[in-house]
């Protein structure tokens, strides 16, 4: 709890880092609210039973890292 990581951009990340923090400072602030995507990227999820079923079906042309 109390730390965060914006990386991982690739080669946008240039162009993607002020856009990112833009939105973390607005979740840290409370000025802006989550994106309907944001769960997706707690890293909580893990411990989600629904997750770790969708992990174990995923295959290595899913895209996922």
């Amino acid at each position: 709890d109390g730390s965060f990581v914006l990386g991982a951009f690739s080669g946008d990340g240039i162009m993607a880092a002020l856009g990112a923090a833009e939105l973390l400072a607005g979740q840290l602030l409370g000025t802006a609210e989550a994106t309907a995507h944001a769960a997706a990227f707690h890293l909580g999820r893990y411990q989600d039973p629904t997750y770790q079923k969708l992990l174990e079906t995923w295959d290595s042309h899913a895209g996922q890292l």
